[in-house]
């Protein structure tokens, strides 16, 4: 006899019904897990979110009330009741209203209201966050953007590829530049307002650092922040083209999320701020398909997009974790948004790239995503059996495998994700030569790696250091055994 379903496994089913927009089969699921845990605000959220597709507003707005009740940090909730209440304003009458409808409509609109300025509080402002992680003691340690900056005119001699200097140094001249621009413009105020005074060009330049190799982000003295809370507030009241408007605005996501996840470990406002950009970019790209790139806008190029989405993997991932996270939802969106970007990047033409190009918004993308796919195979075996349990774990070591070969041999990603694949290899049985082969390029590369980013005793990573020598000792036992 098979054991009574749990809150949690019909709530997992719920989701999967949802994301095939089964809404009435997915109501049955999560009410039935609402009967077993009544106290949970996702279950009445999700819900909620059921009945609206279904335009059974006043079951919406029930619901969702009863998860802000619930949990009234649950922002989701808020925004499911300002749905909502919104909705339910739209179905009273337009004009001659009842004593009983006027009634209505003001407390659906006091209703709204609140909801609007629960999801209209700021997120945790970034200076309270802790910057002091993100600075580096150059006297001693050399970050990996200035060892390939020593090393560019060797490289571009001696024409060698294989190495992430490239996008380090490309993307640490950009982060450079954005942050001299940021530093040296200034606020004034005239009879339109408010304008900075200096090149405007900060928000632009940090951001395409960002997408090349977001690991050039370093915190260089404790004015960065308010130079770049400066710099923002210009942006976002500077707007005057429409097609300027989305550009900042879509840079402005895209600064604002990294930070936010970054410094202050919000990773479900990272991961708003990366979807909206995303959903903004694909209309952009789409919409302005055929408009020269001089009027579109370089944000609309496919490079930009491909390292906006990389980031958004990341974005999905980390929320993914969160307990207030729809995580089943997150993990199908995870694994259809890895497979798109591959098939995307698969189907693109790398003519006019160059080496960092190519490695920033082609390899190291396509190795973000099967990464991706990697970690999606790996969650599915909370619910998987002995049998499915040992094909998502061979097909985890797999998708890792191709992840290390969407980096660099000397990129830390690169023997992180060898790690990751031998990792998934010995738990699945995989043949002793294959985990012999993983063991050996991960020797092959390690020093190379080291040698770029670990080249300061204070940016050893202690932790990882010990699991890749843990993975090397294998090498005696697994030759002896082949």
């Amino acid at each position: 006899m098979s054991a009574s379903p749990t809150a949690e496994t019909l709530k997992a089913a719920g989701n999967a019904l949802f994301v095939r927009k089964d809404y009435a089969s997915a109501i049955v699921k999560y009410t039935k897990a609402i009967a077993l845990d009544d106290q949970n605000a996702i279950l009445y959220a999700n819900r909620s979110a059921c009945q609206r597709s279904l335009k059974r507003y006043t079951e919406a707005l029930a619901d969702a009330v009863t998860a802000t009740k619930l949990d009234p940090t649950y922002s989701k909730a808020w925004g499911r009741a300002g749905d909502a209440y919104n909705t339910a304003i739209e179905t009273l009458p337009k004009e001659n209203l009842s004593s009983a409808e006027l009634k209505q409509k003001a407390q659906y609109e006091e209703g709204m209201k609140l909801s609007q300025e629960i999801i209209d509080r700021p997120p945790i402002p970034i200076k309270e966050a802790n910057p002091g992680a993100y600075q580096f003691d150059t006297l001693v340690d050399k970050p990996p953007w200035i060892v390939a900056g020593e090393r560019i005119d060797e490289l571009r001699r001696t024409q060698y590829f294989d190495t992430s200097a490239w996008t380090l140094d490309g993307a640490y001249r950009e982060f450079s530049d954005g942050v001299q621009i940021m530093k040296h413009s200034r606020l004034i105020r005239n009879s339109q307002g408010i304008a900075v005074v200096g090149d405007t060009g900060a928000l632009q330049a940090l951001v395409n650092a960002l997408i090349a190799n977001e690991h050039v982000f370093h915190i260089d003295g404790s004015s960065w922040l308010d130079s770049f809370n400066r710099q923002r507030r210009v942006k976002r009241e500077g707007w005057r083209p429409v097609r300027m408007a989305i550009t900042m605005n879509v840079r402005f996501w895209i600064m604002r999320g990294f930070l936010d996840g970054t410094l202050s470990r919000e990773y479900g406002h990272k991961y708003e701020f990366f979807k909206n950009a995303v959903t903004v970019l694909r209309w952009g790209a789409k919409t302005w398909k055929n408009v020269p790139r001089e009027d579109r806008g370089a944000i609309f190029e496919a490079t930009f997009i491909n390292g906006v989405r990389r980031m958004y993997l990341d974005a999905i991932t980390e929320y993914a974790g969160d307990s207030h996270a729809d995580r089943d939802i997150l993990l199908a969106v995870l694994a259809t948004e890895a497979r798109e970007l591959i098939k995307d990047i698969d189907a693109s033409d790398t003519a006019g790239l160059n080496i960092a190009s190519i490695w920033a918004f082609q390899k190291n993308c396509r190795g973000t995503a099967y990464a991706t796919l990697g970690y999606h195979h790996v969650q599915q075996l909370t619910h998987a059996d002995a049998n499915e349990s040992k094909e998502h774990l061979r097909a985890a070591a797999d998708r890792y495998l191709q992840a290390a070969d969407g980096y660099a041999t000397d990129d830390q990603s690169h023997t992180w994700f060898l790690h990751c694949a031998l990792e998934y290899m010995i738990k699945c049985g995989a043949p002793v030569s294959e985990q012999l082969s993983v063991v050996r390029r991960l020797k092959d590369a390690l020093p190379k790696m080291r040698k770029l980013w670990w080249a300061g005793p204070g940016l050893v990573h202690k932790a990882k250091e010990r699991t890749y020598a843990a993975d090397l000792a294998l090498e005696p036992f697994l030759e002896e055994t082949s």
